[in-house]
């Protein structure tokens, strides 16, 4: 069985289970800790170095990284009559997911800078 490597508040990681149950695709979920859970997660990917990114669907074979390679790969074996990326709409699919990555990570920026002036002790 496939197994998405996720956080739970993490919108990249809602993005991936949306398409994933989108196309029927049967998984497991593990609740990824940052730093806590990344030794395990290295050793089990035998990357040692470089980023890891979540999330992560892990397959017997290897890993897809990315919500939307994962989004890809849930359209290729899933079992949803309808498609996520038509031909005649992927180049602009492509350009929501860029924007959208954008957006994200403009979010994440910000709370991150917000939970740290909290950690802190000083006022948000």
């Amino acid at each position: 069985m496939l197994e998405l490597v996720a956080i739970s508040y993490s919108p990249w990681s809602e993005k991936a289970r949306w398409a994933l149950d989108h196309h029927s695709v049967l998984y497991g979920e593990v609740e990824h800790l940052p730093m806590l859970g990344e030794p395990a997660l290295r050793k089990r990917l035998g990357k040692w170095r470089g980023k890891i990114s979540i999330p992560l669907l892990l397959k017997t074979d290897g890993a897809v990284h990315d919500s939307f390679e994962i989004a890809e790969y849930a359209e290729e074996i899933g079992s949803s009559p309808v498609t996520l990326f038509p031909d005649e709409k992927r180049e602009m699919i492509v350009g929501w997911s860029e924007q959208s990555e954008t957006a994200l990570a403009a979010g994440r920026a910000l709370v991150s800078t917000s939970v740290l002036q909290d950690v802190k002790g000083r006022p948000n």
